[in-house]
């Protein structure tokens, strides 16, 4: 296996690092457009991080960034105390809960690339109650059984 996953993820790899290719690997900058293309969401200083450990005079070639996504990519899935640290972040008051637009905003930044039926399943499934609010445990509990 190639570093950075199988051959299928290679060809998804390629594919989204080509769009912004220029010629001799992609900017520094470009290094978020193309993770979200492989629907990876991180914030600035992440990607900053990230791109200084790859980057070569402020380009980053295929190969660096395999081996970029080779860290990255994991077979584990996330536990629940994983899911539910993730979504404490949001829970700015400490209550366990999320509202949605939280969610909605957590989930389009920082989580999976949802489309607007799955975000709209999972906002239904965590089941908030009348004021829009979520329970972050069962949130967590619901995406790790999935």
């Amino acid at each position: 296996m190639a570093a950075g996953g199988n051959d299928e993820q290679m060809r998804e790899y390629r594919a989204a690092f080509q769009k912004f290719d220029k010629g001799s690997g992609i900017k520094l900058e470009n290094l978020g457009d193309v993770l979200r293309e492989l629907g990876q969401n991180y914030p600035p200083a992440e990607l900053q991080k990230m791109g200084a450990s790859i980057q070569q005079g402020g380009m980053i070639t295929f190969n660096r960034f395999t081996e970029l996504m080779a860290t990255r990519v994991t077979s584990k899935p996330m536990s629940e105390q994983e899911v539910l640290n993730a979504f404490k972040v949001f829970d700015k008051d400490g209550t366990g809960f999320i509202n949605v637009r939280g969610l909605t905003e957590a989930m389009s930044r920082y989580g999976e690339r949802l489309t607007a039926d799955e975000m709209k399943a999972l906002i239904e499934d965590s089941m908030p109650d009348q004021d829009g609010f979520v329970d972050i445990q069962e949130l967590a509990k619901l995406i790790t059984s999935a």
